[in-house]
């Protein structure tokens, strides 16, 4: 029966091991053998070199990944008042900004919010900021994690958002 490679090399390295330890004769158990340097077989040294290879493309090329929170899952519409008033940072506390948009099922805002009103604690001169401010708030918090049955309520509706300051954000009845 002829003998791989592998199996020969393993073979004839254990046996010049044997001769010069001077136990030529005796029986042994060959996969006990433990290789190193040029006395491995080929095979051997090619599983080393891909290990090795392995683990430094690894230490290289995996790069953390931060853990993202998934936003919390929004069941009632008073939700999507309050998952957009975490968002927004205000100037002043009694800033007031209402903001009409469209929900698709998914919590994604259907076209672009609209400022329906805007009244800044500083003037008329940061209403501007005050709405750009709003808009900015709800595309950094956007698409919301709708529950499937507030979803397929919501989808396509018109709402109008209320958000006062930092703490009070209602949904005032659809035009």
């Amino acid at each position: 029966m002829a003998r791989s490679a592998y199996t020969g090399a393993s073979f004839e390295a254990a046996s010049r091991r044997l001769k010069a330890r001077g136990q030529a004769g005796e029986r042994f158990d060959v996969s006990a053998t433990r290789y190193s340097g040029k006395d491995a077989p080929p095979a051997c040294q090619r599983a080393h070199r891909f290990v090795l290879m392995s683990i430094v493309a690894l230490g290289f090329g995996a790069q953390a990944q931060p853990v993202q929170a998934q936003p919390p899952l929004v069941k009632r519409v008073h939700g999507i008042a309050t998952g957009l008033a975490a968002c927004w940072r205000p100037a002043h506390d009694d800033d007031q900004v209402t903001v009409r948009m469209s929900f698709t099922r998914d919590g994604a805002v259907i076209g672009e919010p609209r400022i329906v009103y805007v009244h800044s604690s500083g003037g008329a001169g940061d209403d501007s900021g005050l709405a750009q401010s709003m808009l900015a708030a709800v595309r950094h918090c956007t698409p919301l994690h709708f529950s499937a049955r507030l979803g397929s309520a919501i989808a396509g509706q018109v709402l109008d958002i209320r958000f006062v300051g930092r703490s009070r954000a209602t949904i005032v009845a659809p035009p």
